[in-house]
């Protein structure tokens, strides 16, 4: 969108980047969102599917890559200055 607009490559940048930025963020509210549903039907269920404790274990691992990854950023930042 950027080039159409004529804009030069660093604004494309930027632009591109705010973006994915905006796809994380709705990413991890929609994921809380989920998480939280299903937390609520929990107790609700009558029997748990046969992968649900793999599956939990996947949700464990996703959010601790990104844990490690902000952290990573954070490093990288501070090493800079």
């Amino acid at each position: 969108r950027a080039f159409r607009d004529g804009k030069d490559l660093f604004y494309a940048l930027e632009e591109y980047t705010g973006e994915i930025d905006k796809q994380f963020q709705n990413a991890i509210e929609k994921a809380i969102e989920f998480l939280n549903r299903a937390d609520s039907l929990s107790h609700k269920v009558h029997e748990f599917h046969l992968n649900i404790v793999d599956d939990l274990d996947s949700i464990f691992k996703i959010t601790r890559k990104i844990k490690n990854t902000k952290a990573d950023l954070e490093s990288d930042k501070n090493d800079e200055h």
